[in-house]
């Protein structure tokens, strides 16, 4: 099993029917970091392939998130940073010092949250 630090920088977007695209203010953008226990194959030279991003973005905003929500609002991704944990950064358990989500990805692809003292 591999590590992984994944923070996301995101906004909420609203659709305009005149531009005919969704709106938004970077300036209310709000970014989280995430934990996750991965499968070696998930990383290549230390990134997820753009299929297992998507696994992982289907995961935190929904499986029809780039689709939008009921509401006419749609999360916008404004940057995504992914850091394969080194081995030394593994042992330290950098995890263990936030206050953020942990997850494990298991073998068949199914995610789920796990305590910070389980990963």
């Amino acid at each position: 099993m591999k590590y992984l630090r994944l923070t996301i920088t995101d906004t909420l977007g609203f659709w305009d029917d005149d531009l005919g695209d969704y709106l938004f203010d970077p300036a209310n953008a709000k970014t989280i970091t995430y934990w996750y226990r991965v499968p070696d194959v998930w990383l290549e030279k230390g990134v997820l392939g753009s299929e297992r991003r998507e696994i992982l973005l289907e995961h935190l905003y929904g499986i029809n998130w780039r689709l939008g929500n009921e509401d006419g609002s749609k999360y916008i991704v404004l940057t995504i940073d992914e850091h394969e944990l080194l081995d030394v950064e593994a042992v330290q358990r950098l995890w263990s010092s936030t206050a953020n989500t942990c997850y494990a990805v298991n073998p068949d692809g199914t995610i789920e949250q796990v305590s910070q003292g389980a990963m």
